[in-house]
């Protein structure tokens, strides 16, 4: 099921920098660049929206920032495809794997690393709610 949040100003920052990544792989290689600066912008942006340096926002953003800073390096270009990926899940089902990451840092849980909750903060809302759905149509 997809779960375009195009409204939001975080899915309008997501799809230029698929945009500009798209064409970085094209053959624009300042486009890589421009990704970068955007992530930038995204960072301070979400610095003065949530004024916490704390939020799985900025950490989640920080985190884009650093790996696409860390592809610039030869050896680690494959990081662009990952993030290509990784953003078309995120424009298409709101699904980000890089932030169910950042949500299992030791300092954003409160409970210690377990399967249970690697399964309950991988798994998609896309199967949350069709089981659910499942679940009360067995049980009617």
């Amino acid at each position: 099921m997809l779960k375009l949040e195009y409204n939001k100003t975080s899915w309008k920052y997501w799809f230029i920098t698929f945009v500009l990544l798209m064409r970085g792989f094209i053959n624009d290689d300042n486009s890589f660049g421009l990704v970068i600066g955007l992530a930038a912008i995204q960072v301070i942006h979400y610095l003065i929206k949530t004024r916490r340096k704390t939020s799985i926002e900025v950490q989640f953003r920080m985190g884009f920032l650093m790996l696409m800073i860390l592809a610039q390096e030869p050896h680690f270009s494959w990081l662009y495809v990952l993030a290509l990926f990784g953003l078309i899940s995120q424009l298409l089902f709101a699904y980000s794997i890089l932030e169910r990451c950042v949500r299992l840092m030791p300092w954003n849980r409160q409970s210690p690393l377990s399967l249970p909750l690697l399964k309950q903060t991988f798994s998609p809302y896309i199967f949350k709610n069709i089981v659910n759905r499942t679940t009360l149509t067995n049980d009617a």
